[in-house]
Order: structure tokens, then sequence, then C-alpha cells
């Protein structure tokens, strides 16, 4: 490992498959200009590891943990520093070298994005880890989670894939997905962040052979939507895979629920009834944001200013710091 090493990792958004990856469906995910970088120096203490991780809020969680063991000597949040613990360990699991290596080192890590807004800062720190020790992304992620692991395909990912697990390995296909009507795309953030571990556990406890026919119906709509050209369509493909959702989670849509007045089609994204939404609208930046902005909803986001659509990179493109 060369210090000092700097990195970066993509955040990430699931358009399809919801829940249904996990019992092979594929998925349509995209990486996002925003994500989370890596920073990783000398340290003050020469058998500890210093850890501090920004948001654009400022710290969030500052540990020091001992080595060898990664015992947390002291903590701002004793709950998170136990989660960064996990992963740490579970890396010197694969890498025995990293538990020695690690001491005397200081990591810094600074999310573009808003912690809570729940775009992928477990995964994009699964992400670099791999990346800075030479570890497997997939084997990490495998030790700490049981969801699907297209959030960690995503971290490194140029453009949008589409994921499915086939006998349990990751099938990932990367593809260009910057539809005609891209500009009628805005993603929503619903104020809430949803646990997403809790809600993966909740839905593995369903019968995987009942979940068949719409694994597959979802398959089909998320490679229709990937190579969609038509607006119409394109919101036509959205309802379905809400309706077939809502009925399998025994829970109402979010637009039925919060937005049945929206003139256009709301779709949850990721676990249901937390984190971001995408609103497909034909109405300008203005009036979609005036409308979700009367219901308190204040951050809403340009498709395109967010999301990497797998297109050669221009000038006009948004950096990764500055794409929210």
């Amino acid at each position: 490992m060369n210090i000092p090493w700097n990195g970066f990792a993509s955040g990430k958004l699931m358009i399809t498959g919801e829940y249904l990856v996990l019992h092979g469906a594929a998925a349509l995910a995209v990486p996002l200009y925003a994500g989370q970088h890596m920073q990783v120096e000398p340290g003050p203490c020469k058998q500890c590891l210093e850890w501090e991780a920004f948001d654009p809020s400022g710290l969030w969680l500052s540990v020091s943990f001992s080595l060898p063991g990664f015992g947390i000597v002291k903590a701002s949040d004793t709950v998170l520093a136990f989660k960064l613990q996990r992963m740490l360990k579970a890396l010197a699991e694969l890498k025995p070298d990293f538990e020695i290596s690690a001491a005397g080192l200081k990591v810094v890590t600074r999310l573009d994005f808003i912690r809570e807004w729940g775009l992928g800062s477990s995964s994009s720190l699964t992400s670099l880890l791999a990346a800075f020790t030479g570890a497997g992304p997939m084997q990490l992620h495998r030790k700490i989670s049981q969801g699907s692991g297209y959030d960690v395909a995503c971290a490194a990912a140029d453009g949008p894939l589409i994921y499915r697990i086939v006998n349990d390995k990751p099938e990932i296909r990367p593809l260009v997905f910057c539809p005609p009507f891209a500009g009628k795309l805005w993603l929503v953030y619903l104020g809430k962040k949803q646990d997403s571990g809790a809600e993966v556990q909740r839905f593995l406890q369903i019968p995987k052979k009942g979940l068949l026919n719409e694994a597959e119906e979802i398959s089909r709509i998320s490679e229709s939507i990937a190579g969609v050209t038509d607006f119409e369509h394109f919101t036509a493909l959205l309802k379905r895979h809400e309706e077939i959702m809502s009925k399998l989670l025994n829970a109402e849509a979010v637009q039925k629920r919060l937005f049945s007045d929206f003139g256009g089609v709301v779709k949850s994204l990721g676990a249901w009834g937390g984190d971001f939404v995408l609103a497909a609208g034909e109405g300008g930046r203005e009036e979609i944001e005036y409308y979700f902005g009367s219901r308190g909803l204040h951050t809403v986001i340009p498709f395109r200013e967010m999301v990497k659509t797998g297109l050669v990179a221009t000038a006009t493109e948004p950096s990764k710091s500055t794409g929210i």
C-alpha cells in the first residue's frame, strides 16, 4: 500500500429491481457524479489507526482504533464506530497484512452528499477500502452485508449497468442510459433515510419460489426501461413496476400515498418509504420545484446533473464534487 493514497468511489441509485434483485431479477442501477473521497496519510499515533469522516455538514464521525485488533480507543459515535470496526475486521480477514500496515495511519473520508440521503456511504467506502488494500470489493461486501451488491458495483462504474445475481454471483452489464426525455426526470429526497438493511431482512422472509413470476416481469421492465426512447412508454413501465412492488410488499405506492395530484409518475427508488424518488413529469424546473417544495421537499435534482449516463464525458458535465 502506497502512502499517501487518494481514491474516489461513486454514489448510487437503483432505478428498477429493488428487493427482487435479491432473487435474480435484473436491476437497472446508476452511479452518481457525487460520491466519497478517501485520503490515507501518516497519522500521529504509531500503534493506532485514526479515522475522520466528513460530509457537507461537517465532521460526522471520529474514531481512534488500537492495533492489532481494531479496538475502539475513543469515538464520537460508538454505534457508528462499531459498524466501521466490523468492516475493518472483515477486511483484515481478507487481507491479514492490513491489520499490521494500518498502524500509524490516518484515514479521512469526505462525502459529496449529505450522509442521510442514502446514496451509498457504506458501499462507496467498501469499494474504497478494497481498492486501497487490493481486496475484492464483492468479497468484502459479502462479509458485512446481505444486500445484492449492486451498490458496490456502481461505486466503481463509469456509467449505468444492468445488475443481476446468477448462481449466487453478480452479473454486470454496462450500458448507456440517457433517454431523450432525461430533461423530464427529477430526483427528489423525501427527507427520511430508510434503513435498507432492515428492509432487506424483512423481504428475505418471503419464500423465493413465490416470487419467480414477479422477478421475471421486473427483469423485462428493467431491460425495456434501459432502452426506451418514448416518454409515455417509460412512464407506463414505471407505473407497472410500482404496481408489482406495491402488491408484493403489501404497501401503498409512494405516488398514491403522497403525490396523487402530480401530473406525471413518481416512483420509489431502493428501499420503499424513504430516501429518493424518481419524478417523471412534463413541467419545467420551476414548476417541479414548486410542486415538491409546497410539500416541504426542497431537494429536487435534475436527473442529468446527478447521474453518470455512460456517455463520454464532456466539459459541460458536472464534476464529481459539485454534482449535487
